[in-house]
C-alpha cells in the first residue's frame, strides 16, 4: 500500500506532462476543442429531449387517463370533492 502511495504522484505528474505536450500542437488542440464542443452540444440536446419527453408524458396522461390507475383516479376524485365542499360551505354557511 505504501508503494502505491509513493508512485501515484509520479503517475499524475507524467499524465499531466503528456497532456501538456499533446496540447502544444495546434492540430491536437483544435481536435480536442471541437470534440469538447460536440460533446457539450450532445449533452444539452439530450437534456432538452429528456425534458420534452417528460412533459409529453404528463400531457398524454392528463388527456387520456388510465382507468386502472387507482391512485390517479383517487387524486382526481379528492380534488373534485374539495371544491364541492367549499361551495357548500360558502352557500350554506
Amino acid at each position: 500500500m505504501t508503494r502505491v502511495k509513493n508512485v501515484t504522484p509520479y503517475v499524475f505528474f507524467g499524465v499531466g506532462i503528456a497532456g501538456i505536450t499533446f496540447l502544444t500542437k495546434g492540430s491536437h488542440k483544435e481536435k480536442i476543442i471541437t470534440t469538447f464542443h460536440t460533446l457539450k452540444e450532445r449533452a444539452v440536446n439530450y437534456r432538452h429531449k429528456k425534458k420534452q419527453d417528460a412533459c409529453q408524458d404528463v400531457w398524454i396522461k392528463a388527456s387520456h387517463p388510465d382507468p386502472y390507475d387507482i391512485e390517479d383516479s383517487r387524486m382526481v376524485d379528492e380534488g373534485g370533492i374539495y371544491y364541492v365542499h367549499y361551495y357548500n360551505k360558502k352557500m350554506h354557511g
